[in-house]
């Protein structure tokens, strides 16, 4: 089975130093024959064995490797040889990992080891249908043809935006008015933006974000646009429609729209005729 992974050249060294600890010296055999236990001091015991709050290396790494497996290890020259993965290989611009998985591995609890979920997955989203009954239909439908179960909470109006923003709901289908693409970009892109709650970051996103900073007319345009296929095709959203928005007046009341702002200005109304 082959996946790829996008992730910085910085960021996949993790998948090879997770078991820098090493496995020689400073410890004493025991046992019969002095071959069957190992006793090591550890000078800081784990404060967690959760994905995401495991130290990075150090003392605590012999804790982890007697409990996980890594992708890959790291030979005594310090080079990363097979374990988990059989082949891997970057592509040209060193930002795209693509590995190979070992095909006759089983988890603890029986579970063939994949990239995927086979049987699919849960999970609790904010419950949108007296709004948006006809969206979140959809949205149902869509999850479930990809194997994933939805189950949605009660939610009031006043608690949406906070619930978001504090990384309650692991998917939203949120409407965000932005008044140019930049905006948009400090809304929802950097890790300081506040709908990314979850801090995400991806150097391709980096870089074209500053690219077309430094651009502008058609270049910029097209660095914007080669931007949002890269937004889409990894999935940090999957627009589905484009929305246009209405401001209703009485006949005798003119109101002139400002493009990206949700609601016009005092400024932009006047007489009808005038």
């Amino acid at each position: 089975m082959r996946r790829s992974l996008v992730a910085a050249t910085a960021a996949s060294v993790l998948l090879l130093t997770a078991a820098c600890g090493g496995s020689s010296g400073g410890g004493s055999g025991s046992g019969a024959e002095g071959g069957d236990r190992l006793t090591l001091a550890a000078v800081t015991p784990p404060s967690s064995f959760a994905i995401g709050e495991m130290a990075q290396s150090g003392p605590e790494d012999h804790y982890y490797q007697a409990v996980y497996d890594t992708l890959l290890e790291l030979d005594e020259d310090g080079q990363p040889v097979e374990n988990l993965v059989t082949e891997w290989s970057y592509d040209d611009s060193n930002t795209r990992l693509s590995l190979t998985l070992r095909d006759d591995v089983i988890f603890s609890d029986g579970t063939p080891f994949d990239a995927g979920y086979a049987d699919g997955f849960s999970m609790t989203l904010p419950d949108f249908s007296p709004v948006y009954p006809d969206e979140q239909a959809a949205m149902t439908e869509a999850f479930s043809s990809l194997g994933i179960e939805v189950t949605y909470a009660p939610i009031t109006g006043d608690q949406v935006v906070g619930s978001i923003i504090g990384g309650q709901w692991p998917a939203n289908f949120f409407n965000l008015t932005a008044g140019s693409p930049f905006e948009m970009i400090g809304l929802t892109l950097t890790q300081q933006s506040p709908f990314n709650p979850f801090k995400s970051a991806d150097p391709e996103v980096d870089r074209l974000v500053q690219q077309a900073q430094a651009a502008s007319g058609d270049e910029q345009a097209a660095a914007l646009q080669e931007l949002n296929r890269h937004l889409v095709e990894q999935a940090w959203f999957a627009p589905w429609d484009a929305a246009e928005g209405t401001f209703i007046t009485t006949t005798d009341v003119a109101v002139t729209a400002v493009p990206g702002v949700s609601v016009p200005p005092l400024t932009g109304f006047e007489p009808a005729g005038s």
